[in-house]
Order: C-alpha cells, then structure tokens, then sequence
C-alpha cells in the first residue's frame, strides 16, 4: 500500500467518493488528508515534501511559479496535472446586513493572503463595482476557507469569497451571496491538483492517485449516483440532508462545476492569469500562452491534456 499526501483546505467530493467508494482502495493507496490552513503555509510544505499533492486554487499555482515561493524563497517548478473544478463555486459571501457591492465601501474584507488563493478574484469582481482596495475597502488575511467561513459567519470582518460548499453553508447562517464569479468570468478554472517533480517523478503513485481520481469524478457527476453522493456528503461533511443535496448541485453542475477527465482548459487558467496580471501580479515576461503549450511546463501533459 503506498501513502500520498492530500494537502487541502477542506473536504472535496472528489476526495469523498474515492474513499467512500473504494477508488483508492482499487489502486493500492492509502491517500492521507492534509488539511492546510493557508497557502502558504500549503506551499510551504509541498516544497519540504510534507505533501505530495496539493487540491488548491489555480491562482495559487501562478503565484508560487511564477513569483517567489513561500516565504520569499525560490520560485517553485509546481505544476498542475489535474483540473478540478471551475467557476460556479466561488461566491462572494458577506455578513447578513450587508446587501449588496456597495454596501461595502468601508468594510473589513477578509482573504486567504492578500496575492493569493482567491485575493485577486476578489479585488477583479470588486473593481468591476468600482470599488478599490485600500480606498474603499481594507483586507485582511486571515487564512484557508473553513476559517474564513467561520470568521464571516461569526462578525470577525464583513466579507470573503468562499467556495466548496461554505458559500452555501454561510447562507445557512444568514450571510448574503453577493455575486458569484461564474457569472461575470464563466471559463474562470478555479481548482487544480499541483504537484512538484520529485513527487511526480518517483514511482507509479502520480498514476495510481490519478486514476483512482478520475474514476471518483466521473462517479460524483452521473446522475445515477446523485443520491449516494449526497449521503456521503451528509455524512463526511455533518450537514444537513438538504444542504448537502444544494451542494451536490452545485459541485455536479456540468457547466460550472466539478471537471471531469484528464483535460485541462487552457482558456480557464488564462482566465486566471489575466486577473492576476490585471492586479500587476504577473510579470510581462510570461508568455501565459507559451507556457500552456509545453508538454512539461505549467501543465504537465504527461498527466493531463491541455486543449
């Protein structure tokens, strides 16, 4: 039985199902769930090998290749080999007596770190309200999803943008859904597994994880199997019925949701890159386009398609 480390920041359905349905169990692995509590702190660990695979946000893929590593080290040769999941999960959630965009002028905002994870995306769908960071709106960060869900829910500050279920789970307590990215940038690639060479070069684990991956997807999004996907989710998540259900919908969602398969969109991650050089967060050097046409680069096309 071989061991992968699972780096996330929380429950996936993917995850779930390959668990909960034995896709692990066919290939022999024993996948360890990591949960994380920042990304950085996630990159951190993939660099020192405490993980050897990472369920993270795209952007934190750009960030971390293209810009200094963790904690200002070297930049790291991470590599996507996996899409997960696209925009329609992505919300922006704000306490309860916050009612719209503008209601934010003067609010706290809270991100996981202020240029990575789902920072950019928030000051993007800000900006296009014509609020700016800093004059209209000051943030804080403040750490992985479950923590941001928790903090928004509690008053901690006014807003975040939360996904994987938690802008559901909020609106459960009250909170308000503001707006979500699927609708003002639909290709938006929002989740990806990432992983380093020295993991992806060393045995036939990259392979067996990914099959059994895969075969849970495809599991998750036939309507078949929406009812025991919902228990599971009932179950592993301690939501309720309902909720559990609502985010089953959303995740299975064809047009917005969970992907399917070994292809990686690329106009999904240059949708990620334009907002991240639109927040002069991505240098004028890289060629988004060329990279995403190497065989081995940001996409590693020995594990995953790019079309």
């Amino acid at each position: 039985m071989i061991t992968i480390r699972l780096g996330s920041f929380s429950n996936s359905l993917v995850d779930t199902v390959a668990r909960c349905a034995g896709m692990y169990r066919d290939e022999f692995i024993d996948v360890e769930f990591c949960r994380v509590l920042s990304s950085p702190s996630q990159f951190e660990k993939l660099s020192t090998g405490e993980l050897d695979v990472a369920l993270t946000a795209t952007d934190n893929v750009l960030n971390y290749r293209y810009n200094q590593g963790p904690g200002n080290s070297p930049s790291l040769d991470i590599r996507i080999i996996r899409g997960v999941e696209l925009s329609g999960g992505v919300s922006l959630v704000a306490g309860p007596t916050v009612k719209s965009l503008q209601d934010l002028r003067g609010a706290l905002i809270a991100v996981d770190d202020t240029n990575s994870g789902f920072a950019l995306l928030l000051y993007d769908l800000l900006a296009r309200a014509g609020l700016v960071r800093g004059l209209d709106y000051r943030v804080v960060a403040f750490g992985g999803t479950p923590r941001r869900f928790k903090g928004v829910v509690d008053g901690d500050f006014d807003a975040t943008m939360l996904h994987a279920g938690f802008d559901l789970r909020a609106a459960d307590h009250g909170c308000s859904i503001l707006g979500t990215v699927s609708d003002v940038l639909p290709r938006y690639m929002t989740t990806v597994l990432a992983a380093l060479p020295g993991w992806l070069e060393k045995g036939s684990a990259p392979q067996q994880f990914l099959r059994a991956w895969d075969r849970a997807a495809a599991y998750a999004t036939n309507p078949v199997n929406s009812q025991a996907c919902i228990d599971m989710m009932q179950r592993n998540f301690a939501v309720s019925e309902q909720l559990a259900t609502r985010m089953y919908k959303q995740a299975a969602n064809p047009q917005f949701g969970l992907v399917v398969g070994d292809r990686v969109s690329r106009s999904g991650v240059s949708e990620v890159a334009d907002v991240r050089r639109r927040h002069g967060e991505l240098g004028d050097d890289v060629d988004i386009a060329a990279t995403l046409r190497e065989p081995i680069g940001l996409i590693d096309q020995r594990y995953a398609r790019a079309f």
